[in-house]
């Protein structure tokens, strides 16, 4: 990669980068895209629930609410345009404590100031739909579904190429510096070092955003941009029991997390998770075998057929969150903090189902 002048340069490959690339690319921008690793899509996009989410949770007019229920239907209409394969099952979210249907009805609540869907069920009409799930109330979500990520990663990235853009992978970026109204960035092509000029750099780096930011001259921690590693586990089950979940159930949310749900895919599997506890700032994804009775003990209650034997290690993944742990919501940073240097820190779900959102978002924004 030799010296050049960029309009665009976009770091990090994973869904957001590739939208946020793609988004451009199609209004006539010159993009460049640059990633560290040897694929696009191998970092936080490859590794999660594979699940369009509806926008239930977030708090009203928050980035990840407003963004969530626009991206559910941008995503939707694409994939569907593009024969991308999307489960129109929906999803249950579901109680069989007492108290669990007062806080089923405060989920209701803020799902309709989000302007999302919900239907209450009564444990019968839960039996129509999943007769192995056993519960004493729940509510189904007809604009959630699960869909095939990888196909629709590699569609961004071909749709952004087809438009003129450029994508270099295993590239690390070492260096971001101001020069006379642009950016020079410095860096690493296998064994061989790069430079290039920029007009505007859209910071996608998703776990390592802050640290680039922090590159660039952004006071990460006075602006309270530094980010937390949140690690979720999966599990999956024998196809025996696999086969008699057909879409996602979920209990009632947990502080960091949506619980340790039931997500069918498409290749005939079922997993379990994820989980979510805090790390150190490492990318290790091992999944410890004797956390299996946890994810047991936290599904048994409402999928009755499954025993602690049918449960295996399946995978993890790592959320870059600006909430610390026990800490309050956070909503995504979507904003310019250095002129010429836009930055997305905290994308972390539903980034997946926001990721078209985010670039037209961004693109406003420019």
């Amino acid at each position: 990669m030799c010296q050049e002048n960029i309009d665009f340069v976009v770091i990090g490959a994973g869904v957001t980068g590739l939208s946020v690339a793609r988004e451009l690319a199609l209004a006539g921008h010159q993009v460049v895209i640059l990633e560290k690793n040897t694929k696009w899509g191998q970092g936080v996009s490859g590794r999660n629930s594979e699940v369009l989410h509806a926008g239930i949770y977030y708090p009203p007019e928050s980035l990840k609410a407003r963004l969530c229920v626009a991206g559910n239907s941008l995503l939707r209409e694409y994939l569907q345009q593009r024969g991308i394969p999307l489960s129109g099952l929906g999803k249950l979210i579901v109680g069989w404590e007492p108290w669990h249907v007062d806080a089923l009805e405060k989920i209701v609540a803020n799902a309709k100031n989000n302007g999302v869907p919900l239907t209450t069920l009564a444990p019968r009409e839960v039996r129509e739909l999943e007769p192995n799930i056993h519960v004493s109330a729940a509510l189904f979500s007809p604009t959630s579904a699960v869909f095939d990520v990888a196909t629709y990663l590699h569609s961004l990235y071909r749709e952004m190429e087809n438009a003129g853009g450029m994508g270099f992978m295993n590239v690390e970026v070492t260096g971001l510096t101001p020069s006379h109204g642009a950016w020079e960035i410095t860096g690493r092509e296998g064994t061989d070092e790069f430079a290039l000029r920029a007009g505007v750099v859209i910071n996608c780096v998703g776990l390592y955003a802050d640290a680039i930011a922090s590159m660039a001259g952004v006071p990460i921690y006075e602006k309270h941009l530094n980010l937390h590693f949140c690690k979720g586990d999966y599990f999956s089950i024998t196809p025996q029991k696999a086969r008699l979940v057909s879409r996602p159930v979920y209990p009632l949310p947990e502080i960091d997390n949506l619980g340790i749900h039931i997500t069918p895919d498409f290749c005939g599997s079922v997993k379990l998770g994820p989980d979510a506890y805090y790390i150190d700032k490492t990318e290790e994804y091992s999944v410890d075998p004797q956390k299996a009775e946890v994810f047991y003990q936290a599904v048994k209650p409402f999928f009755l057929p499954l025993e602690p034997e049918d449960i295996l290690p399946a995978m993890s993944g790592i959320r870059p969150k600006l909430q610390e742990n026990g800490g309050p919501f956070k909503d995504f940073h979507i904003k310019q903090d250095l002129p010429g240097l836009y930055s997305l820190i905290g994308i972390e779900s539903p980034s997946l189902t926001s990721s078209l959102a985010i670039a037209r978002h961004l693109h406003s924004l420019l």
